[in-house]
Parts: structure tokens; sequence; C-alpha cells
């Protein structure tokens, strides 16, 4: 993947849609991993542990990840570390791309109509520059 950068009118643009989701964040979980494993049924494996805290921890880290847009040194890091944590679980690099288009989808279905051009590709910016520093922490 691409080294990239992160300008202010995508940091804005996914910050503020992904507000419009708190009250919905739970649903957004279980949306998340009923697609993932129908589309992608060979990543199912590598999720061994309790399913409920596993969309916790999918929303606490999409929460992390998008207030850390506005400090990109602590966000690196910590993208750094959650890929160093995640080679013990057997997550390999084309398991990335999977992720990505499941995460867009389901911003695309609770967001609707609001979820445009624009906002798609400030997410898609948004989750490339996050698979670029986990990746670098897994290497």
């Amino acid at each position: 993947m691409v080294r990239q950068t992160l300008n202010f009118e995508e940091i804005q643009i996914v910050q503020q849609s992904w507000n419009k989701l708190e009250d919905r964040q739970y649903l957004i979980g279980e949306a998340f991993y009923h697609s993932l494993f129908e589309t992608y049924p060979s990543v199912k494996p590598l999720f061994r542990s309790d399913m409920e805290k596993q969309k916790r921890l999918l929303i606490h880290m999409i929460n992390k990840g998008v207030k850390l847009l506005n400090d990109i040194d602590k966000l690196e890091s910590a993208l750094s570390s959650l890929g160093k944590r995640h080679i013990k679980y057997g997550v390999k690099e084309e398991h990335f791309p999977c992720v990505g288009e499941t995460l867009l989808k389901v911003l695309k279905q609770f967001l609707g109509d609001e979820f445009d051009e624009k906002t798609l590709k400030a997410w898609e910016s948004v989750y490339q520059y996050w698979a670029v520093f986990m990746l670098d922490g897994m290497k």
C-alpha cells in the first residue's frame, strides 16, 4: 500500500459522518461482522474470541482512529501497535482490503444518502492511511 497523507477536508468529513452514527455504533459492529463473514467466510477462523467483545473492540478502534485524526503522531503510533497485535491473530496483508470493503459497505448502509461520493472517498483515504500504518506495525 502506498503511504499517503490526509487533508483537512477528508478528516472533517470522516469525523462528522462517524459522529452521526454515535447512537448506532453497536449495530454497526453487528452489521460489520455479519457482512464480513458472509462475504469472506475464510476470515471467520481468525476470530476466536467472544464476538460481543470483538464488536466492542472494533467500535473502540474506529472511535480512536477517527478521534486521533487530529493527532497524527499518536494515531500512527497507535496504528503501528495495533498492527503488531494483529500478527498473533493470524491477520495478513490480504485481509485488509476485505475489512476496508466491508467497513465502507456498512457505513453506506447506515448513512444512506449521506454517504455520497465525497464521503466515500474520504473514508477510503482514511482507511488506506490506517492500513498502511497497521501493516508497518506487522513488519
